[in-house]
């Protein structure tokens, strides 16, 4: 149990740590602003649909015990373009087995959408 003396002398240390501007690595402050600007809403939007984010169709079969509708949905790594001054980003998402409109879809960032 930390007592009130205990407490304001650790308050005061720590004031005085963070008053003493070499003690921490101030290069890491300017990342912002020496980062490049991006030009904001340089993309449209995305659909759904083919050719835009997937939407999960309902599989062949129903679920084994309950007989309810049943979606298969894989998550995986890969590669999406997130703005045209940026080149392609390594994501981890969500991609449906079985896409609305058929055939395989390449997986797109915000993964895949489940309409019910």
């Amino acid at each position: 149990m930390i007592n009130r003396r205990q407490f304001l002398k650790a308050a005061a240390a720590a004031g005085a740590a963070l008053a003493i501007p070499w003690y921490f690595d101030t290069r890491s402050a300017f990342a912002f602003y020496q980062s490049m600007g991006l030009q904001k809403f340089a993309q449209p939007l995305r659909g759904v649909g083919p050719g835009g984010i997937p939407v999960a169709a309902a599989d062949a079969f129903k679920a084994p015990i309950t007989g309810v509708t049943h979606y298969s949905i894989t998550i995986g790594q890969f590669k999406d373009q997130l703005h045209p001054n940026l080149g392609p980003t390594t994501l981890w998402g969500y991609n449906p087995a079985v896409a609305l409109g058929g055939g395989t879809q390449a997986q797109k960032h915000l993964g895949g959408i489940i309409v019910a």
